[in-house]
């Protein structure tokens, strides 16, 4: 009755997305994805980051990077959970320049000074280690690398 429209209650509808995108099974987790999808829960950040979280822990992460896209061109507001999932993504598959633009993306939008970002960069950087991408690991600063790593010691 969801997926036709007949019950339009947005409180059941993200309790029904909350509910199945945290699920072990596949199915129950595209379920809610074509939920979310069908039903346009647009407005709410906190269910786009659910869809980005699901791509970014699941079996195709680049997906995260297209629903991130999604989101940016329908207006809603990025928080640093969003760049997070984003960033887990190209590390999982190795998206070097994609990470980059996100790099760049995080200083535009005033998040460049975030800890947690910075170490998602730093891991980002790490795992797909190349000589090109050592320059930008050095954008971040020595105060904020040590302070990461002091973090996860």
């Amino acid at each position: 009755m969801i997926i036709t429209g007949f019950i339009r209650s947005p409180s059941l509808t993200t309790s029904l997305i909350l509910s199945f995108i945290s699920s072990p099974h596949e199915p129950l987790i595209d379920f809610a994805r074509s939920v979310f999808f069908k039903h346009h829960a647009f407005h709410n950040p906190f269910l786009w980051n659910a869809i980005i979280r699901s791509h970014s822990h699941g079996f195709h992460p680049k997906r995260a990077l297209l629903v991130l896209r999604s989101m940016l061109e329908n207006a809603v507001c990025l928080d640093e959970y969003s760049f997070s999932f984003a960033l887990k993504a190209c590390t999982k598959v190795g998206l070097v320049r994609e990470g980059m633009q996100f790099h760049g993306l995080l200083w535009k939008m005033d998040f460049g000074e975030d800890v947690f970002l910075q170490n998602c960069l730093i891991v980002l950087f790490i795992r797909c280690s190349t000589e090109e991408n050592e320059e930008v690991g050095d954008g971040i600063g020595h105060q904020q690398r040590r302070v990461a790593w002091e973090e996860e010691s």
